[in-house]
């Protein structure tokens, strides 16, 4: 099976991780909608598409800031090994952009 994402990143957070006790499982670990999306264990090979994961020590916000997901080492990585196979998102599920705020 290939490497979720709470391997790639080794944050502890993944199911029976090191972490899980004191921080609680990452969302990307528990989002079933996301199981089998890119050969991965609910969304351990699709947890940009899971809202309130970890990435660079901060809470992620997907639908605020997708430059950081498009960015990500997981993503490039997930990316590379799956190849034309790749998938962005779960079946259904689908980017809608922030609405804009302030006058700019």
């Amino acid at each position: 099976m290939a490497r979720q994402c709470w391997d790639i990143a080794g944050c502890g957070r993944g199911p029976g991780g090191a972490k899980v006790g004191a921080l609680g499982p990452c969302p990307a670990a528990k989002a079933q909608a996301a199981d089998g999306v890119n050969g991965g264990r609910n969304a351990g090979r699709a947890c940009w598409a899971a809202v309130g994961t970890f990435g660079g020590g901060k809470v992620c916000e997907p639908y605020r800031d997708h430059k950081s997901c498009l960015s990500c080492p997981v993503l490039k990585q997930v990316r590379a090994e799956e190849g034309d196979g790749f998938r962005l998102l779960p079946p259904g599920q689908r980017y809608v952009a922030p609405p804009r705020t302030g006058t700019g």
